[in-house]
């Protein structure tokens, strides 16, 4: 059951939350970004922030996502998504990051918080986690998906270090 303060735990509580798309989860555009494992997907590349509560950090990634991929009209080739490893349920974002992001220009008034499951692992591409526990917590449960899973800084260093290198290929390069 749920902790106090309405948090759950993804290891031992599956929360009550409907896992159809919700409106706002429209496929934003997108970069040519190779498939991992090799070969041609039907849907969007499917990318999971994760954080702690997923009113902060997870959300912020989430929609900042969003709004970037818009501005650069690059398809409808990527999902990005959001959760949190001891996540609320159905609550609003942060009112601090709520507010940065609208001074962005970013809608925030439809967000609605969820905790991290299997699933939704399982259904992502690509993982990229607030910290490395977050990342250890996942692996924790689901090894098999040490491919996938990343903290943000890991994809940004290798970014970094592959100018010109599309993010999963050189990712899938260096693990």
């Amino acid at each position: 059951s749920s902790a106090e303060g309405g948090t759950t735990d993804a290891r031992t509580e599956t929360p009550q939350a409907d896992h159809q798309p919700r409106p706002w989860d429209q496929p934003t555009q997108a970069m040519e970004i190779p498939q991992v494992p090799t070969g041609p997907t039907d849907g969007p590349l499917q990318v999971l922030y994760v954080c702690t509560a997923n009113i902060c950090r997870s959300p912020w990634m989430e929609l900042m996502s969003r709004q970037l991929a818009g501005q650069y009209g690059l398809g409808t080739r990527v999902y990005f998504g959001s959760a949190g490893t001891h996540g609320f349920i159905d609550r609003e974002m942060d009112p601090t990051m709520a507010q940065t992001l609208q001074a962005r220009g970013v809608d925030t008034s439809w967000f609605r918080s969820r905790a991290l499951t299997r699933e939704m692992v399982d259904e992502a591409d690509l993982v990229l986690t607030a910290e490395s526990t977050h990342r250890q917590f996942i692996l924790d449960d689901q090894p098999n998906a040490f491919r996938k899973v990343v903290t943000l800084g890991q994809a940004a260093e290798v970014a970094r270090q592959s100018p010109g290198v599309p993010l999963m290929q050189a990712l899938a390069e260096r693990r």
